[in-house]
Formats: C-alpha cells, structure tokens, sequence
C-alpha cells in the first residue's frame, strides 16, 4: 500500500521508507529446505554402523551438493557428521581387528584394506589417516657442494669404508 507525503515530506522520502521497509523482509528465494533437527541423530547412528557420506546421502534422498549445504547452514549437523565419520571410522576398524582373530566369517582382507585406505585417507581428528604412501621431503641440501676435492674424496673413502 503506497502512502501519500503529507505537508512538509517529499515524496523521495516516503518512497525511501516503502524501499526500507521492503529489504527488511526477507525474501524467500528458491526450494525450501528439507533439512530436519533429527538427522543430526540420524546421521550419527547411521555412521556408527560404518555408513559412508554417500550412504546417508541415499537414506535422506538428497544430493552431496544439498548434504554439503545443509551442513554449512547448520552447525550442529556439521558437527553430527564430523562425530560420525569418527565412529563410522572405529566400526570399520573394529570390524578389521574382529577379523583378525578370526571373528568374522567370510572377511575379505583386500577389500577392507582398500575400503580403509579410500575411506579414510584424510588425517582425522585423532591426526591418523590410512595410507600405503610414505610422504618424503626432498627439499633439503645434501651439503657436499661446499665440500673441497680433498673432501668430498675423503668422505668417498668413508663411505667405501662403510660398505665393507
């Protein structure tokens, strides 16, 4: 509804106020959410039996792209999801020490390994991480370039040495 200036108000003021009043309300832009407060619970049973991200993607009929948003939108998710990849990490590992004293009929060493190592390949929170590769640093000098030729004939020596 449009207001008319009374005596004394320009009509650029009153429609600065209809324009102020109008960003004040928040517009709804897009598909609302389907986020809901019990899938924090969910998300961390569902994890605790080993479920994957992907996995509980499926069970809440949601994209990854949605179930990335609705844990930047909302903290408490976010930190139900972080939780379960932990205990969804334990369940795994359980399973493979269970496996190893012969707790767990038909286990398939290789795919397990595989699944830890493609799973959880990023360091956690207790800075442990699944890995068969070694991270070498190669950025440091060896130190034989300031070496003189006597020297570096020297420590030829002592290496020859050490070799027998």
């Amino acid at each position: 509804m449009q207001r008319t200036a009374r005596v004394g108000e320009s009509p650029t003021l009153i429609n600065n106020l209809e324009r102020l009043q109008m960003t004040k309300k928040k517009a709804v832009i897009g598909r609302p959410t389907h986020y809901k407060k019990e899938y924090c619970k969910a998300v961390i049973e569902m994890m605790k039996e080993g479920a994957s991200k992907a996995e509980v993607c499926l069970n809440f009929d949601c994209s990854f792209q949605t179930f990335l948003d609705w844990q930047a939108a909302n903290p408490d998710f976010l930190e139900a999801v972080n939780r379960g990849l932990n205990l969804s990490k334990g369940k795994w590992e359980q399973i493979g020490r269970e496996a190893a004293f012969g707790n767990c009929e038909g286990f398939n060493a290789t795919s397990w390994i595989f699944n830890m190592k493609n799973r959880f390949k990023s360091e956690d929170l207790f800075k442990e991480k699944w890995s068969d590769r070694q991270e070498i640093d190669h950025s440091g000098k060896i130190g034989l370039t300031d070496l003189t030729d006597l020297e570096l004939q020297k420590k030829l020596k002592e290496l020859e040495n050490d070799e027998d």
